[in-house]
C-alpha cells in the first residue's frame, strides 16, 4: 500500500487523467427547441362592434366601426434551451 501511495505522489497525472475521462463520458448536453404558431397565420377577432360586449349594438358613429383591430392568437413564439448535465 505504501508503495502505491508513493507512486501516485511522484506521478499525480495518473489520478487526474482517469477522472477527466470519466467526467467527459458522464457529461451530457441537450439542445431542445419548441415553436408555437410557427407559420404565424393570423386569426382575426370579430370587427369592432362597440364597448366590449359580444352582443352589443354597433356604434356606427365611432371612427373604428367595422375595423378589425386585433388577433385572437399569440404571435409566433420560438424557444431554445441548452441543458448541460455533469
Amino acid at each position: 500500500m505504501a508503495e502505491g501511495r508513493a507512486y501516485f505522489q511522484i506521478k499525480p497525472w495518473l489520478i487526474f487523467w482517469p477522472g477527466l475521462v470519466l467526467s467527459i463520458v458522464i457529461l451530457s448536453i441537450n439542445l431542445i427547441g419548441e415553436a408555437f404558431n410557427i407559420f404565424n397565420h393570423p386569426q382575426f377577432t370579430n370587427p369592432n362592434a362597440g364597448q366590449g360586449a359580444i352582443f352589443s349594438l354597433p356604434d356606427r358613429a365611432s371612427g373604428s366601426f367595422g375595423q378589425i383591430t386585433s388577433t385572437s392568437v399569440n404571435p409566433r413564439v420560438i424557444q431554445f434551451a441548452l441543458k448541460y448535465i455533469f
